[in-house]
């Protein structure tokens, strides 16, 4: 009985780390596409006048 909850605990626990990984991912992402943005928009600004 023991062994079945420590082995589904141990499961969720990588579940629960995937999912987490998969946020920070995305985060990272975002920061990256708005510091392209930000950039972009400069370049944009500095050439359009």
């Amino acid at each position: 009985m023991e062994s079945v909850k420590d082995n589904t605990n141990e499961v969720t626990e990588k579940k629960s780390s995937k999912i987490v990984t998969y946020i920070k991912n995305i985060a990272i992402g975002l920061v990256g596409l708005m510091l392209v943005l930000a950039v972009i928009g400069a370049i944009a600004r500095k050439f359009g006048g």
